[in-house]
């Protein structure tokens, strides 16, 4: 869980500077809160929350990722080696 946090600080950093999705705010509040409840949670209902916020989290870094970086075959290839 600990690793959650500088994911959230760097996905809040780009969505400062490029915007909010609108259900992104209300995500990365889950995910900034779920340590907090996930061993009481987890232990009453056999949810591992940290699991599920940690992989909603990754969602919205790939669709970050997939929205604002251009398609490979857009990009210039190397060189092949000799």
């Amino acid at each position: 869980m600990t690793l959650l946090g500088p994911a959230i600080a760097f996905v809040t950093a780009h969505a400062l500077r490029d915007g909010f999705q609108p259900w992104e705010k209300s995500l990365l509040a889950l995910a900034w809160s779920t340590p907090i409840v996930a061993r009481g949670v987890a232990e009453a209902t056999h949810v591992p929350l940290g699991l599920l916020a940690t992989l909603a989290l990754f969602a919205v870094i790939l669709h970050r990722v997939a929205r604002d970086v251009p398609l490979a075959r857009g990009l210039p290839r190397w060189p092949r080696p000799a």
